[in-house]
């Protein structure tokens, strides 16, 4: 388990990111942090991973860099490279400590297996999202973060990714970013709702949905905002 505790941010420009966010992560299942666009999910990434500290309140604990992978939105890699050369990159940032998961295995023969001799230039953006997630996923590390790991991408490559992270989750602690909430429909995972610079919601899908009496996870994205607002 992750605590944030009254952490606040203010970038240099005076833009205020967080006042006073507090939330808690759970094990044995994903941590889904949502919010609209430049509420500053990424930011609490940031903190997290420690490339930036919080100007006041902690986070527990503070892993040190060798126990983290972090999955930025975009992963910049050339484009003339193949899947094989991808994986083995990612093979030797860690040598001799690779997961052997089973379902790293599964993943591996129905997915990978087609891309490794395919240039990264010829795949297509669910392909290129699916061989780095799952070659950041070989590296075994206690926490993972991911970035918006689903943006962009059509429906059956966005569940592929979220069956990943679930079952990755059961061996480590994983936390991603989104802000659609048709997608955690599928899959048990713990939301944490960020608005205006703080957390307004924990718990799963349904009890988000219960909480603010909806069936539409769309009018409920808005309610919450709504209500926060109000309140």
């Amino acid at each position: 388990m992750l605590k944030v505790d009254h952490v606040s941010f203010t970038y240099a420009a005076k833009k205020v990111v967080y006042k006073d966010l507090s939330f808690s992560t759970v094990d044995g299942r994903p941590n889904c942090i949502i919010g609209k666009n430049g509420v500053g999910k990424s930011t609490i990434f940031d903190m997290i991973a420690g490339l930036i500290k919080p100007q006041s309140g902690t986070i527990v604990p503070m892993l040190p860099a060798a126990e983290i992978v972090y999955q930025m939105q975009s992963v910049p890699m050339l484009m003339s490279v193949t899947g094989q050369n991808i994986l083995s990159v990612f093979r030797d940032l860690n040598p001799g400590t690779q997961r052997t998961d089973e379902f790293l295995a599964t993943i591996y023969q129905e997915n990978i297996i087609a891309l490794l001799d395919e240039k990264f230039r010829d795949m297509s953006g669910g392909e290129k999202r699916l061989l780095i997630i799952y070659a950041m996923c070989t590296l075994k590390r206690s926490l993972y973060l991911f970035d918006e790991p689903t943006s962009g991408l059509d429906p059956a490559s966005a569940r592929k990714i979220l069956k990943l992270l679930r079952d990755l989750s059961v061996h480590s602690q994983v936390i991603f970013t989104g802000h659609n909430l048709f997608e955690l429909q599928d899959i048990s995972c713990h939301v944490i709702f960020i608005a205006n610079q703080h957390c307004i919601f924990q718990g799963n899908y349904e009890e988000l949905m219960a909480h603010y009496s909806e069936k539409d996870p769309v009018q409920a994205f808005v309610d919450a905002l709504n209500q926060d607002r109000i309140n």
